[in-house]
């Protein structure tokens, strides 16, 4: 067995391990190394008249080995622009210091994804891939299965448009932009999840599937002045409302829904990626109370039903729950994205603050499933004994306390929260020591500080954050999904700056 005589020096066999070594032991790693390259040629021009009209215009050629087939792809965009406060019909505006109108497309491409997705690659060991085929039935001999299903992929395509404002007014005071856009990505680069048939060790491939859209408006206004020869402030504002929709899948294939490959979780699929709906959204049943008596578990056709679970909707109206009653249950994309500057400066002293935080974003807190149910050892709510269900406590938020309940814990708009917040990002007070003092040790600028982040956080949600950090590469495909994420930590720094 080993490696002994075979051209080891070729690139070709560095990944190889001990693939030729004796069938009854061997293992076949299926992953190793990979050599990417990619190769663009841009072309860039730019003119303007007068300073008034003003046009740009870009084109590239990208080529990338991440590809089988159609490995290179032309981008490109153009942009122009109106200078309008140049323009004689404005010259009596006098609070109008400069204002412009711009409007904008471009194409640009992805291609980030691993390079072995578009194979089908075959792998194994004696502890996965074994079967006794010498009828010895004392020993077993390693083959091989299939460890990704790949097909060969094409470029993603991400359109843009963009109509903008671009002004200052009040002697530059106050500066303002307003943009108007839609982004359409095409042939989306995503992994569905694969069919219950497929072998567990297969890893689901990418594949180009229809077309997202972004659509919103983008606003920021800035304001300075000064209201003494020592007191000066700023004030900053910058707000996004962004609309997400996947437009279409594959309509050639029939597919208009499919749920994501990851995440996993011990209650079933979470999110399910449907057409005319944002990206992430969550599935489950919708919570319709509490099944209160007998009679009402009687007419329940319900799986699991009883006194004092939860109860779902019938969604569909046909007198029976059933799989047909999942749908939408929530979704993690904010409607508005919000920012909040501000500063103040009296003399030496320097105040700032950072706000930052979302509206109309939610989150699947699955945190519950652990601390709300019977389903996984370990610790507790209390609302888990004070709020559920009991035949004195029909106003329940949870049920009745029950070992045996197999089907309240299910994915359900029980777990999804409203995760809005306005967060204290930053808050820092300075002052700078004068020069008068500084020049006696040779020292140009020094300003001591004290500042911290994160000090608040303004929520209805339960969990540690509802601001989610990133779990497991969590992508636009499960972002709001709450794993008991390590939350954003406060902090206190006194810091010094210097320079001689």
């Amino acid at each position: 067995g080993g490696l002994a005589g075979y051209p080891i020096e070729r690139q070709s066999l560095w990944y190889i391990n001990a693939a030729f070594g004796d069938p009854a032991t061997r293992t076949v790693n299926t992953n190793g190394g990979q050599n990417n390259a990619k190769e663009s040629y841009l072309s860039r021009l730019e003119y303007g008249f007068k300073g008034k009209y003003l046009l740009n215009a870009t084109v590239r050629y990208d080529q990338s080995s991440n590809f089988a087939q159609k490995k290179g792809q032309v981008f490109g965009g153009v942009g122009v622009a109106w200078r309008t406060s140049d323009e004689k019909f404005m010259q009596n505006l006098t609070w109008v210091n400069d204002f412009k109108i711009r409007a904008a497309y471009g194409v640009t491409g992805n291609d980030a994804i691993d390079p072995a997705s578009n194979y089908t690659l075959f792998g194994g060991s004696v502890g996965s891939t074994f079967y006794d085929i010498n009828g010895t039935n004392t020993s077993a001999v390693a083959g091989y299965s299939a460890t990704s299903a790949g097909v060969p992929v094409l470029w993603e395509k991400q359109k843009q448009y963009n109509l903008g404002i671009d002004a200052s007014f009040f002697n530059n005071r106050l500066e303002t932009s307003f943009d108007i856009y839609r982004r359409e990505n095409k042939d989306f680069l995503f992994r569905p999840g694969l069919p219950g048939t497929f072998p567990f060790l297969v890893t689901a491939p990418y594949k180009n599937l229809g077309q997202i859209s972004n659509k919103g408006v983008e606003m920021t206004f800035n304001w300075k002045d000064n209201l003494t020869k020592n007191w000066n402030y700023q004030v900053g504002v910058n707000m996004t409302f962004n609309k997400n929709r996947i437009d279409k899948l594959a309509p050639e294939l029939g597919i208009k829904s499919f749920f994501a490959a990851t995440p996993e979780s011990r209650i079933g699929p979470l999110v399910r990626h449907e057409q005319g709906y944002p990206m992430g959204t969550y599935y489950g049943y919708t919570v319709d109370g509490f099944f209160q008596d007998a009679a009402e578990v009687a007419a329940s056709t319900q799986d699991g039903r009883g006194i004092g679970k939860f109860k779902w909707k019938d969604l569909n109206g046909d007198k029976k729950i059933d799989n047909n009653d999942k749908s939408v249950i929530g979704d993690p994309n904010p409607d508005l994205v919000y920012g909040l500057n501000l500063g103040i400066n009296y003399k030496n002293f320097d105040f700032t603050v950072f706000l930052q935080g979302t509206v109309g974003s939610q989150n699947f807190n699955y945190t519950k499933y652990f601390t709300d149910f019977n389903g996984f050892t370990g610790h507790r709510t209390k609302r888990m004994l004070y709020e559920s269900w009991t035949p004195d406590n029909r106003n329940a938020k949870l049920p009745q306390l029950n070992a045996l309940d197999g089907t309240s814990f299910l994915p359900s708009s029980y777990y999804v929260e409203d995760a809005s917040y306005l967060r204290a990002r930053t808050v820092q007070l300075g002052y700078r020591f004068s020069n008068r003092l500084l020049s006696k040790v040779k020292i140009d600028n020094a300003r001591i500080y004290i500042q911290g982040q994160n000090l608040f956080t303004i929520t209805k949600y339960q969990g540690l954050d509802p601001a989610l950090g990133t779990r497991n590469n969590a992508t636009e495909q499960w972002s709001g999904i709450d794993f008991g994420n390590y939350p954003a930590a406060r902090v206190i720094m006194i810091g010094l700056n210097v320079s001689l």
